[in-house]
């Protein structure tokens, strides 16, 4: 851990740094979390860096509607329409069968088991480098004031890259990273991190339920966003990287 001044590489000058590994956290919790203080609208910018592997949210739709899984009472089968309980092997009616988000994984569907999705773990990382954050600037956040919201997803390079894919997308670059054009959609990418970004409900023996890692108070405060689809160069770790810009004169206390 270290402090002291240094630019962060948007303009202006980090009045704390802090970068190292959170205790307890997956595999790629190396982490950057640097404040720039600058004069104009945007007067206080946060940026946070950490080599984790982007993962989008769920779509609504992904994650409301139920599919019906485990054996039919009359005849034994497995196959459950996923729009009713009714056995599509027998057309059986009345059966009690377990029910699971679509969002779980295909294997989960098979297996009649739950698991859960690769974002939920994503946005605890962040929730986790997030309440570091808050905890170093205690009275910032979380933002209550007009936010502006700046990603740059880049994700793990694929082992191989085929000569037809090169030929089909010239921007690919074989040394060094490049604009992404494939899943997940950027929108969806963003979604997770201004989610996560509200902060996370944690059981804390004696006082019931904390909120912690919140740095905006609700993400209807962000007015303006952009968000970058990237892959990484060879040899190079994925990264999130995120910026948040505001105005604490701005600011009021979050209710």
């Amino acid at each position: 851990m270290s402090t002291g001044q240094m630019t962060d590489g948007i303009g202006g000058e980090c009045d704390h740094i802090s970068e190292g590994v959170i205790a307890g956290s997956g595999p790629y919790a190396s982490h950057y979390i640097g404040l720039a203080r600058r004069e104009g609208r945007a007067g206080m910018t946060l940026t946070i860096m950490a080599n984790l592997e982007p993962v989008a949210q769920p779509r609504l739709r992904h994650s409301t509607r139920l599919i019906y899984v485990g054996q039919c009472a009359q005849c034994g089968g497995t196959r459950m329409n996923q729009f009713g309980k009714r056995c599509s092997g027998c057309d059986g009616l009345g059966v009690r069968v377990k029910k699971i988000p679509t969002k779980s994984l295909p294997d989960a569907r098979r297996a009649g088991k739950k698991i859960p999705h690769p974002v939920i773990a994503y946005r605890k990382e962040l929730v986790l480098i997030a309440q570091e954050a808050r905890t170093r600037w205690p009275t910032l956040f979380p933002i209550v004031a007009p936010v502006e919201f700046w990603c740059r997803a880049t994700h793990a390079r694929p082992a191989t890259i085929t000569r037809a894919r090169r030929e089909a997308e010239p921007w690919i670059d074989m040394e060094g990273p490049y604009r992404r054009t494939s899943a997940p959609d950027w929108d969806n990418l963003g979604k997770a991190i201004t989610d996560a970004f509200e902060g996370e409900m944690v059981p804390v023996p004696g006082d019931g339920e904390v909120l912690i890692g919140a740095l905006v108070a609700d993400d209807r405060y962000i007015w303006r966003g952009t968000v970058e689809t990237w892959t990484a160069a060879p040899g190079r770790p994925p990264r999130v990287e995120v910026r948040l810009s505001w105005d604490p004169a701005e600011s009021t206390p979050a209710s």
